[in-house]
């Protein structure tokens, strides 16, 4: 399991429909449609997230679980 927590940022818009990042950036321009947090560090091998993946998101109370293809 691999854990990466990451932080907001004020150019945050996860707009894009099919895509989403965590970056290890500690900023991004608004043109990073697809990142939800900057400034993320894992906590394992990023390598393992290769392949099917399952992704649960925290931020404050609210949890959304979801699958997807992992690229690290």
């Amino acid at each position: 399991m691999i854990h990466l927590r990451a932080h907001g940022h004020e150019n945050v818009r996860a707009t894009h429909a099919k895509t989403f990042e965590l970056t290890d950036d500690p900023t991004i321009t608004p043109r990073a449609t697809c990142v939800l947090g900057v400034d993320a560090h894992p906590v394992g091998d990023v390598r393992a997230l290769a392949g099917p993946v399952s992704i649960t998101l925290t931020i404050g109370d609210h949890v959304v679980t979801t699958t997807g293809i992992g690229n690290p």
